[in-house]
């Protein structure tokens, strides 16, 4: 399908690590295009406040992914 709005789930990207390492052949890796999916950004946007009760920095940085790029703005 070339959109989120049409069909249903399926596998749609092969996935590999930018650093070269092998991925898990067990994962279950789920691909969110942000700068074409509004609803990938709300996606990113609960993730980065759900991941950052462990990891502030990810949160931080995602933070200014969504300002930066996406002119996101906080409540």
């Amino acid at each position: 399908m070339a959109n989120y709005k049409q069909g249903g789930y399926e596998k749609k990207y092969i996935i590999s690590k930018a650093n070269g390492n092998p991925t898990d052949p067990n994962a279950d890796y789920f691909v969110l295009r942000l700068d074409k999916d509004p609803h990938a950004q709300k996606a990113l946007i609960a993730y980065m406040e759900s991941v950052r009760v462990d990891n502030e920095e990810l949160a931080n940085d995602l933070e200014q992914k969504l300002i930066n790029e996406y002119g996101w703005e906080k409540n």
